[in-house]
């Protein structure tokens, strides 16, 4: 990576929440990129569009069915699922870290943390 940041993507049914996820984020030091399609999560775990960690709410879609992510079984990019239903993500997703949707967000801020640091991962981004 050029910049030397950590590049992570978020994604969350909520804008405000959206908001918040990103300021913090910045605040941390990472570059942050905001993901508000289906197309742009399939292009991040296809490394079409380049970063360290996907932050998922999978609920961030009304028109993504919770099949659609069957696909994240076999991710190159490591993925925190963010979830209020963390027993129905367990062994979803292939290298994951699943948090519990809390109104402190200083779990999910461990969670990326942990996330880029996952073995064979620390050079995702180019």
């Amino acid at each position: 990576m050029g910049t030397n940041k950590v590049k992570i993507a978020i994604t969350d049914r909520n804008k405000n929440v959206r908001n918040l996820l990103h300021r913090e984020f910045l605040k941390e030091g990472y570059e942050v990129l905001v993901i508000t399609t289906y197309s742009e999560v399939c292009d991040i775990i296809s490394n079409r569009l380049p970063c360290n960690v996907l932050v998922l709410d999978p609920e961030f879609s009304q028109d993504v069915a919770p099949g659609e992510f069957d696909f994240l079984r076999d991710n190159t990019v490591p993925v925190v699922v963010h979830t209020s239903f963390p027993d129905e993500w367990t062994n979803k997703v292939g290298k994951s870290i699943t948090v519990v949707r809390k109104e402190n967000i200083e779990n999910l801020k461990e969670a990326v943390r942990k996330a880029v640091n996952i073995k064979g991962f620390e050079d995702g981004c180019s």
